[in-house]
């Protein structure tokens, strides 16, 4: 869905777009300065009080859970805490997951010249 989402998509269509992510942090009931055991702590609170099991067939008790677990999987990692507090300051109207995708797919072009192999020439 991201790719299809990035495909004949303008730089317009992304700062444009409505982003309907809910920021992690606050998902969590965190701020970015929190600590690692804060946010395990906040998680571990909301998880007891969010689980579906305790909300008998609720569809939005079941999506709510999957976005805590989303922002506890992300803010618990160190390395995808760093690319998600990137994401942050880059101040983008795209989805993380879109964002890491381009992210992942980003090119550097090297214009040095190709290397030689070594003849008896140049030894």
């Amino acid at each position: 869905q991201n790719r299809q989402e990035m495909e004949g998509a303008t730089l317009e269509d992304f700062l444009n777009k409505d982003n309907s992510d809910k920021h992690l942090y606050s998902v969590l009931g965190c701020v970015p300065s929190s600590t690692k055991d804060q946010i395990t702590a906040e998680y571990r609170a909301r998880a007891r009080e969010m689980h579906p099991d305790k909300h008998d067939a609720d569809p939005a008790a079941v999506d709510s859970f999957a976005q805590l677990s989303k922002a506890y999987h992300i803010l618990s990692d160190d390395e995808k805490r760093k690319q998600y507090d990137k994401y942050l300051a880059a101040g983008l109207n795209i989805s993380f997951e879109t964002w890491q995708g381009m992210h992942a797919h980003r090119r550097v072009m090297h214009w040095a010249a190709p290397p030689q192999k070594p003849t008896l020439d140049n030894h």
